[in-house]
């Protein structure tokens, strides 16, 4: 989304394109459906960041931190983003 591309793109992105890639979109990943394996990050927005790239240039773009995540329907212990420089 920093590079301009809108929410839909990123979530597809995200989501069932990888899990055509990698050759399981069959079996259910990569989309929310009954009888899907129910692998679920919930993320949101908390604030801007200052994100640089390889090459040292840097963009102020929008971070998103998961709240909840499940794997195959159980909610997993996660640990917050301590920043960059941690």
């Amino acid at each position: 989304m920093a590079l301009g591309a809108d929410l839909t793109d990123v979530i597809e992105r995200a989501t069932i394109v990888p899990a055509k890639l990698l050759g399981i979109a069959d079996e259910g990943y990569g989309t929310l459906a009954v009888g899907s394996p129910a692998n679920v990050t919930v993320v949101e927005e908390v604030s801007d960041q200052l994100m640089p790239d390889a090459a040292g240039n840097s963009i102020v773009a929008p971070r998103y931190e998961p709240t909840t995540v499940l794997s195959k329907g159980e909610n997993i212990s996660i640990t917050p983003w301590r920043g960059l420089n941690q």
